[in-house]
């Protein structure tokens, strides 16, 4: 709805998902049977959400306020075990973004926000009190057209969360840490060298602190079983060649080839869910062959 200088959006999402997961074993050589696994995941959750972009200075300022209700419901029960776990977070999410076309060339923006990340069934399912992850989410930084062809954004964020939650090896379970801190800055730049070609570089660096609760030695020296420490730099390659073939006037047929670490470069990242403790190698380099037809 447009009033004036005002642009005013709601809108609302609904999902609902049950899922079963029903694991059996049997022994080949003696033929005995074992139910190893019979959960149940049910999950519903409805947001609405209202903005009101406001436009001053002519259009070049723009400042939009939003807020956003979350209500999710996450039932899991494990009939094995015979053990129940209810969820049911509900939370006002407020947020606030501003930007500002400071020149022809140069466009400002920065950014405030309430974010809302539900306990998940692998981190219930361990048993304990594990409450839901929140945080305020910040970035400030500019967008330029240093020339035609060549665009750079700069960005600085900050995400503070109140209750990260983080799996306990000796525990055996999953508990919320505390109060967390991340931030950094991230650079990227795009070249549009021609118009079939188009090359990009970005760059992040990541800062990570826990500010408060038990075992908030933030090491840097890795341990010996891998469960912390600093993660080392790395580079990553990634390139896509696609082209288009026009069938009529409405209508077009994009076919692409994307190859993912195009070098083959090692890194690895720690554990949280599939493996809770030591390292965990990322993806090698991969391939993806993609068609898209636009009518």
């Amino acid at each position: 709805m447009r009033r004036g200088n005002h642009t005013v959006i709601v809108g609302s999402r609904y999902l609902s998902e049950d899922a079963q997961f029903d694991v059996n074993r049997r022994d080949l050589s003696s033929g005995a049977y074992a139910q190893v696994r019979d959960w149940s995941l049910d999950t519903e959750a409805v947001a609405v959400y209202v903005s009101d972009s406001v436009s001053l200075a002519g259009g070049k300022l723009k400042v939009t306020p939003g807020l956003r209700y979350e209500d999710v419901r996450m039932d899991f029960s494990d009939g094995i075990a015979d053990k129940k776990v209810d969820n049911h977070p509900t939370e006002l999410l407020p947020g606030l973004t501003v930007g500002y076309q400071a020149s022809e060339r140069a466009f400002l923006f920065a950014n405030g926000q309430r974010s809302l990340v539900p306990v998940q069934i692998a981190q219930v399912s361990r048993g304990g009190d594990v409450a839901n992850e929140t945080a305020w989410n910040y970035e400030v930084g500019g967008r330029f057209d240093v020339t035609p062809r060549l665009t750079s954004t700069v960005t600085l964020f900050r995400i503070d969360y109140e209750d990260q939650i983080q799996f306990n090896s000796n525990a055996s379970r999953f508990e919320n840490l505390g109060e967390t801190r991340h931030q950094g800055i991230e650079l990227s730049n795009e070249w549009r060298a021609g118009t079939d070609l188009t090359l990009g570089l970005g760059y992040t660096y990541l800062d990570t602190e826990q500010r408060n609760g038990e075992d908030a030695a933030n090491a840097e020296e890795e341990t010996a079983n891998g469960g912390a420490g600093e993660l080392p730099s790395q580079v990553r390659v990634n390139a896509r060649l696609g082209r288009d073939f026009p069938l009529s006037k409405e209508r077009n047929l994009n076919l692409a080839l994307s190859v993912h670490n195009l070098f083959d470069e090692d890194h690895y990242f720690r554990g949280v869910d599939v493996s809770p403790v030591g390292r965990i190698p990322t993806p090698g380099r991969a391939y993806m062959l993609a068609a898209q037809f636009d009518f």
